[in-house]
């Protein structure tokens, strides 16, 4: 309850009356207080909102920080408002640092590090970093939560839930239920609070081949826990306080998060200059792990196909990219939304100024996506994060990089290496393979809802009067989906056989048999589609 005042005369200080008195929050307010506030909608009010949040701090910087990369969730002004909140609080005192860390590792400080440094190098709401020595003479830095924090972020998720909750009674048909950023704002806190996650995202990019001139630290694990990060020091100064940055910088960061992103699949989704250290030799040493991406082989394809197509000023392929990425909901209108994508591109195109950026006009895409209804993945959304962050970089470092010239090109080489012949076999086995898995749940899923038919926990209505030939209907599509199984398992065997034997003329024999066999079967299916029944008109 304390908690929910703080909050309350915050947003009030902030001139945030009308928010308090639409929510029914009032009552946490002084009695004079209540009827002296201001129930007008301020003019700035993202700024008003960032300010707020900076000041409570904790779990409320946390979500802005989030909200400021999703423009899928928040409109444009809020996620630019939301990128300038400071995350930079007093420390907590040595003595409880030094207890928190040897309670989490259950050693004595002592027999861990060699040499610990009682001043943190960094401090920010949710842990804050000190430089140690092990006793091998390696220098590393620690990163500690502070004490305390889950309790607190507990607490104030607990009211951004009830927050969340009020917003959705009193304003209808919003773009995005509040509900569903503080559930993802909840999932992504448990990662942040779980230095172990942050450790694995470390050693797993670590493990990547990347060029000699990028380092990204190791983790030393005897003194790494859920509350504690030991991993390499990086000598050498952040880039955003280099002055004259070189300029051989740019190429270096494209080719890492491009092979981060599709050699390997897993990447750092924020490479803003305070993430990068300019090491004394000149190599560039990556920090700060909390945001990474993940895309599988059907992403990347996606990806490319997107970057493709956004190349050649083609709407239409733009948004059979995203249909792939996505999926559209009762709101969605596409035809709205393909013409809002052509209007997005041309503005794009047509920008002499030189200050438009490709990832500025992805960034849009996921606006319109927003607006229109469309609900984009994560995973894309963090894939053109990523992009923007990379980006907004090179044009510190250079302003005169031609960003989009240089990631075309590396597009055009990515996308030839994916036409090859062996990588279309594999994409072909996977998903073979996740065809064969969706038709081998069939029979488990058929039985669980017979099971829930014969408990009595079944419901099932139809609201439209054009069903009364359902049964006909379900008869007939059992027909093709058992059809279509069979032609499935013939794929899945005949890509399998692929590299045995018999061969004539080096073709396999036996998976021809079976292709041909597959396409047979695909002429009555498809005409059983085409001329299958329709639902009567009127």
């Amino acid at each position: 309850m304390k908690r929910i005042a703080r909050v309350v005369r915050v947003l009030l200080k902030n001139n945030l009356g009308f928010l308090i008195e639409e929510l029914g929050l009032k009552l946490h307010l002084p009695f004079t207080k209540r009827f002296l506030m201001s129930r007008k909608l301020p003019a700035e009010l993202a700024v008003n909102l960032r300010k707020s949040f900076e000041e409570l701090g904790g779990a409320f910087i946390k979500l802005g920080q989030l909200l400021g990369i999703r423009p899928d969730l928040v409109p444009e002004e809020f996620c630019v408002e939301f990128k300038k909140l400071l995350d930079d609080v007093p420390p907590v005192h040595f003595d409880v640092i030094k207890k928190a860390i040897e309670k989490s590792l259950g050693k004595e400080l002592g027999s861990v590090f060699k040499n610990f440094e009682h001043d943190p190098i960094g401090s920010a709401s949710v842990a804050q970093v000190h430089r140690a020595k092990l006793f091998n003479s390696k220098d590393v830095v620690v990163k500690v939560l502070r004490p305390g924090i889950r309790d607190a972020f507990n607490t104030d998720i607990s009211i951004l839930r009830l927050i969340a909750s009020r917003v959705e009674s009193r304003f209808k048909d919003l773009p995005v239920s509040p509900s569903r950023i503080v559930d993802e704002f909840e999932r992504y806190t448990k990662n942040e609070l779980n230095l172990v996650f942050e450790a694995r995202n470390v050693e797993r990019i670590h493990k990547q081949k990347r060029s000699a001139r990028i380092v990204v630290p190791a983790v030393y694990w005897p003194a790494t826990s859920r509350k504690v990060l030991t991993m390499d020091f990086l000598p050498g100064k952040k880039l955003s306080h280099v002055s004259h940055p070189d300029k051989s910088f740019v190429k270096v960061i494209i080719d890492e998060l491009i092979k981060e992103i599709f050699d390997y699949g897993f990447f750092h989704a924020d490479l803003h200059p305070g993430n990068i250290i300019v090491l004394p030799d000149k190599r560039l040493g990556l920090i700060d792990f909390g945001i990474v991406g993940y895309i599988d082989s059907k992403l990347k394809m996606l990806g490319i196909s997107l970057i493709s197509a956004i190349s050649k000023k083609d709407a239409d392929a733009v948004l059979r990219a995203l249909m792939k990425y996505g999926s559209p909901t009762k709101r969605t209108d596409l035809e709205k939304l393909k013409q809002d994508i052509y209007d997005i591109i041309n503005e794009w195109y047509n920008d002499d100024s030189g200050e438009a950026k490709a990832t500025h006009m992805m960034h849009q895409l996921f606006i319109s996506c927003t607006k229109q209804g469309f609900v984009v993945p994560q995973n894309a959304v963090l894939f053109g994060k990523a992009l923007v962050s990379a980006e907004g970089t090179c044009d510190f470092i250079d302003p005169d990089f031609d960003f989009v010239s240089y990631s075309r090109q590396k597009a055009a080489k990515i996308l030839a290496r994916f036409r090859s012949s062996k990588a279309i076999r594999n994409y072909v086995l996977e998903e073979a393979k996740r065809a064969f898995d969706t038709a081998r749940d069939i029979p488990e899923q058929g039985l669980n809802l017979l099971q829930k038919i014969n408990s009595g926990r079944f419901e099932f209505s139809l609201d439209d009067s054009h069903f009364r030939k359902i049964g006909i209907n379900i008869s007939s599509s059992s027909n093709k989906l058992s059809l279509a199984m069979i032609i499935t398992a013939l794929i899945i065997a005949s890509a399998s056989l692929i590299e045995f034997g018999p061969f004539v003329d080096g073709y396999p024999v036996l998976s021809i048999i079976g292709l041909t066999l597959a396409g047979f079967l695909m002429v009555p299916l498809f005409f059983s589609i085409i001329k299958g029944p329709r639902f009567p008109q009127g």
